[in-house]
């Protein structure tokens, strides 16, 4: 979709321990770290080398993007950067045409957030994406593997989900861009979504461990000494991020206007990159 048909689209509005009964849950963890490799195995591996002008652009983009954030919120917020980074997602304003969340057609290494650009992917793609970003606007990031369970089932209602952990030295959250939510730590070893009910809880387990491409293997025992955001202040919060998400949402013509400047040839170039690899690699 071109920019003037989004304005068009928008003019009428603006990875902790899994802790099974006391134990370590040894199986799922090895079937956990099973699937993550393979996801991170099937991406083709074409090399920095290879395509420099890849990598060069995606990493432009990412920055334009950081740029964008910055442009619209000068001080740092983890809620109010998220707000505008759903904001720019969900509306395909950082992706060439609507953003489709599904599988990629092709995921290259060391490229996971790419497919962003080029209108498609799933979760780690986004969370590898919000990531970079992210990273580019001074905050400390991981991918984290895990999956997500309602209140009292022993089955999980999403299976092999990734989500970003994002710090700034004080605060910590963990950021679901592909169900524009957050996670927050309510006790030892457990996670809820910001939206949550006390008789629906949404909760995410982390896994032990996530390959997550360029951002290596993250052991999400490492998120227990830092995750300080209690879950009994979630409506605190989540009336404070739908605020930013609203304010975000004014931004709409400046979204439009940047994206046609600063971030369409990347998208495209992006694109047209990755039909050429696929076309290489037999995938299309």
């Amino acid at each position: 979709m071109h920019a003037i048909d989004k304005f068009h689209k928008i003019f009428p509005y603006l990875v902790a321990l899994i802790i099974t009964g006391g134990g370590i849950a040894a199986a799922t963890k090895a079937d956990s770290e099973d699937r993550a490799i393979e996801a991170y195995e099937k991406a083709v591996d074409v090399g920095r080398e290879n395509y420099p002008e890849l990598y060069s652009n995606y990493e432009t983009y990412v920055n334009n993007i950081a740029t964008e954030i910055k442009l619209v919120s000068s001080e740092r917020n983890i809620l109010k950067d998220f707000a505008i980074y759903n904001t720019l997602l969900k509306n395909g304003y950082i992706s060439l045409g609507d953003f489709n969340p599904e599988e990629a057609q092709i995921e290259l290494k060391g490229l996971l957030g790419a497919n962003i650009a080029t209108g498609e992917g799933v979760c780690r793609n986004t969370s590898v994406n919000l990531c970079d970003v992210f990273s580019a606007l001074g905050y400390e990031t991981k991918v984290v593997g895990g999956k997500f369970y309602d209140e009292g089932e022993d089955e999980p209602s999403r299976n092999n989900h990734a989500v970003a952990y994002v710090s700034d030295g004080k605060e910590s959250y963990m950021l679901d861009a592909t169900n524009e939510t957050i996670i927050l730590r309510k006790g030892y070893m457990e996670y809820y979504t910001i939206t949550s009910q006390e008789d629906n809880y949404k909760i995410f387990k982390p896994d032990t461990h996530y390959f997550s491409n360029a951002l290596g293997e993250v052991d999400s025992t490492q998120l227990l000494g830092d995750f300080k955001n209690k879950f009994n202040n979630h409506w605190k919060i989540l009336k404070e991020y739908q605020e930013y998400e609203a304010a975000a949402e004014e931004y709409m013509v400046f979204y439009i206007a940047f994206e046609t400047n600063e971030l369409y040839s990347y998208e495209k170039a992006i694109d047209e990159c990755y039909d050429e690899i696929a076309k290489e690699y037999g995938l299309k």
